[in-house]
């Protein structure tokens, strides 16, 4: 039987893990696939060994706290990996841990394929060298990362960009509207301050004081808050309880609050391309703890964090970064947002955006490159046994 280990440790890994999965699956049935990952890629099929994605977590001082639940994950899928020695080891992303968990494979001469590649390209630049060493196959989902593998010596190829296969972008967004009691005069502004705790402690507030002071400029403004997978639906209106714009609350239901807001502040990360495929105006927040930022600013390449701005190749939409994350500033970006010449400018440049993500299928792109390079090393195995 065919095997494939497949690693991803946060939300959006967990989301195109799962897309992969149903991919390789449909291509190559009785295919055994496990690994680490999150409820959606234990629906899809794979068998989820250890669950990294529960308490997700970024910056240095945050992964510390964290380090024992880690290095026993780490422990396991190690333990797994020697024991059933699959014919592939896939790692999304992830990369302080899957980096070290490709040496290992490839000390077992397991091939190593890398899906969805660490931003060496936005900070800590000297790591591609190192990731040139342990893999056999980096399929990378931005165009502009294929040409820096190819100078180190690396079999890459571009497959597009996974989330345009799953982001619903021509949906209504008349059903959100009406089930908030919002009228044809006023105007919905969505927050999405991300999935992980320490992303709502440090972003929810100012937003919600921001949604304060826009209200104030603008009363016919109306607030929804994004609920993620993941996060608790008790605490999240626990923090909005205080907010005298009283937001609702959307549980499973981001892409509709994207469709029906005119403008979003959202948290830094995945949440901003979907708002891009989608073509909603957005002001991205990006803050983690004073340490992580002291050690993070060092390392970083890139003059713009947003990964808008980074595709886009300009300053697209507006980000205000750690000491700017201020809600006069939060709201006085949003208010800017809601004239009618900068939302057309905008959503034209969020289209350019989308149109460098590639095209729909990068899954099925992806599970085809798996699929063969396994082929492939059955192949010469095949070969060396007959000689």
């Amino acid at each position: 039987m065919t095997k494939v280990m497949v690693i991803a440790g946060e939300h959006s890994g967990d989301l195109h893990g799962a897309g992969l999965a149903s991919a390789l699956f449909s291509k190559c049935p009785g295919l055994e696939v496990f690994g680490a990952g999150g409820a959606r890629m234990a629906s899809a099929g794979v068998e989820v060994l250890v669950d990294m994605t529960a308490d997700a977590v970024v910056g240095v001082t945050e992964v510390m706290k964290d380090l024992k639940k880690f290095m026993n994950a780490f422990s396991l899928l190690k333990a797994e990996l020697k024991a059933r020695r699959p014919d592939a080891v896939v790692l999304i992303d992830f990369p302080d841990f899957n980096i070290r968990m490709g040496r290992v494979a490839k000390a077992l001469g397991i091939p190593v394929i890398y899906y969805i590649s660490p931003q060496v390209w936005a900070w800590r630049s000297w790591r591609v060298r190192g990731i040139a060493q342990i893999v056999d196959k980096m399929l990378v989902i931005f165009d502009f990362e294929e040409e820096l593998y190819r100078r180190v010596g690396v079999d890459v190829s571009f497959v597009g960009h996974p989330l345009l296969d799953v982001v619903d972008s021509d949906g209504s967004n008349g059903a959100l509207r009406e089930r908030m009691g919002i009228s044809e005069g006023e105007v919905l502004v969505g927050l999405l301050p991300g999935s992980r705790k320490k992303e709502l402690s440090r972003l929810l507030p100012t937003m919600l004081s921001a949604a304060e002071k826009l209200h104030a400029m603008r009363p016919e403004t109306r607030f929804a808050v994004s609920c993620a997978p993941g996060v608790s639906y008790d605490m999240l209106k626990e923090m909005c309880e205080g907010s005298s714009v009283r937001p609702t609350i959307v549980a499973d239901d981001t892409y509709g609050l994207m469709r029906s807001s005119k403008v979003i502040m959202v948290a830094s990360g995945t949440a901003t391309l979907e708002a891009a495929i989608i073509g909603t105006p957005m002001v991205v927040l990006y803050r983690v703890s004073p340490v992580t930022w002291c050690l993070f600013i060092r390392l970083m390449n890139v003059s713009d964090y947003s990964l808008v701005n980074i595709v886009g190749g300009r300053r697209v939409v507006p980000e205000l970064i750690q000491w700017e994350v201020q809600p006069h500033l939060v709201a006085e970006e949003s208010l800017r947002l809601l004239e009618p010449e900068r939302q057309e400018e905008m959503r034209s440049e969020l289209a350019k955006v989308r149109m460098k993500l590639g095209e729909p299928g990068a899954s099925d792109r992806a599970a085809e490159e798996i699929l063969a390079l396994i082929g492939d090393k059955r192949t010469l195995e095949t070969a060396k046994g007959r000689s």
